[in-house]
């Protein structure tokens, strides 16, 4: 049977609907992703680029947490940590993993994790690798340094906490804290960590499911930067004072057990760079400088912000992973094998940071 011109073009324009229908993003994607500077973006926020999607979920990276792993005269090696992202809930679906990216600087091929990104995410890929990259060659400014008695050129003088939610995970208790966040003065302005929270009921109790943290601020409610939180997740910030008129800003987001024990799953100090808040380090700073932890503890220590790795400690020892590493006690049933002291550097114009281990 012969088909009419009108029937084609009847055929063609419900299968190309069919098709917009699949790759569009559907209403509650669209209402949570935002384009900046030409990537696609979480809730707006260029730290949270997406790199692949579909109609549900999206990949993103967490800009924040990339640095150079290597570089020559032929390649660039970012290690950049990623999530992905429910369309529908508007939280994180799992565990934040580490990406490998390759940029071959004769040729410009980039793979990621041994693979070009696939054809049909292209377009939001490469934007969002611009994005990484940026930050990337802005913190390799960040100097590791090989001794902590290298002095900071500006004192660390106080920490306040300022912020604090529970979840209790392993306990039949209610979440609780912060939860409609927490209005403070960060330098010379009041700003605003302003939680998203998704709720659940675990056993007749209120849970935390997910969600971020906003920091905003208080006089026209300009959103600054974005903190994810995971399931189960709980978190703490604190204002971080220094000598001068320079201010930060660290939040930590970790894991409870009933036992008490606490596994940190996020950390960001923040301050101001010029007119902008950036996140100067990051856990993936403390990864990057050799640290061993199962959770954190900060305080100041000779002028410096000293991040100390905490895990159980045991009558002969903290366990496998701390094998053959000196610790010591720092309070009933934990110890430590090391810290990372954080120091400003006037030179680089950004935090350099010092591994520090029990000796």
């Amino acid at each position: 049977m012969r088909m009419t011109r009108r029937l084609f073009f009847s055929i063609m324009a419900f299968m190309l609907t069919v098709v917009s229908a699949l790759m569009v993003p559907s209403y509650s994607q669209a209402s949570i992703l935002s384009t900046v500077n030409g990537a696609t973006c979480w809730h707006g926020d260029s730290q949270y680029p997406v790199w692949d999607t579909g109609s549900s979920f999206g990949s993103i990276f967490d800009v924040h947490t990339a640095y150079i792993n290597y570089e020559d005269d032929k390649i660039l090696n970012i290690v950049v940590k990623g999530n992905g992202i429910s369309y529908k809930h508007d939280n994180l679906t799992g565990e934040s993993s580490s990406h490998n990216i390759v940029e071959n600087k004769t040729t410009g091929r980039v793979t990621i994790n041994g693979k070009e990104p696939p054809p049909s995410s292209q377009g939001m890929f490469y934007p969002a690798y611009a994005l990484v990259k940026d930050y990337a060659i802005r913190v390799s400014g960040a100097v590791n340094y090989n001794t902590a008695r290298v002095g900071s050129d500006i004192e660390f003088t106080g920490i306040k906490q300022v912020l604090s939610i529970d979840n209790y995970s392993g306990i039949i208790d209610n979440c609780s804290g912060d939860l409609n966040g927490s209005v403070f003065r960060l330098g010379r302005e009041e700003v605003e960590l302003k939680p998203t929270l998704i709720y659940k009921q675990e056993y007749g109790v209120k849970k935390i499911g997910g969600g971020y943290i906003k920091l905003l601020s208080l006089d026209n409610g300009q959103d600054y930067l974005s903190f994810p939180l995971q399931n189960n997740g709980s978190v703490k910030a604190s204002v971080v004072s220094t000598a001068s008129d320079r201010v930060f800003l660290l939040i930590q987001t970790y894991q409870g057990s009933a036992n008490g024990s606490n596994v940190c799953d996020g950390m960001w100090l923040v301050g101001k760079h010029g007119d902008k808040y950036v996140t100067y380090a990051t856990k993936a700073t403390l990864d990057q400088a050799g640290l061993l932890y199962d959770d954190i503890e900060s305080q100041i220590n000779d002028g410096k912000l000293e991040i100390i790795g905490v895990g159980r400690a045991y009558g002969n020892g903290m366990g496998d992973k701390y094998s053959g590493r000196r610790y010591r006690i720092i309070g009933k049933g934990y110890g430590t094998v090391g810290s990372v002291y954080l120091r400003w550097d006037s030179n680089a114009n950004w935090i350099g940071f010092q591994l520090v281990n029990v000796g």
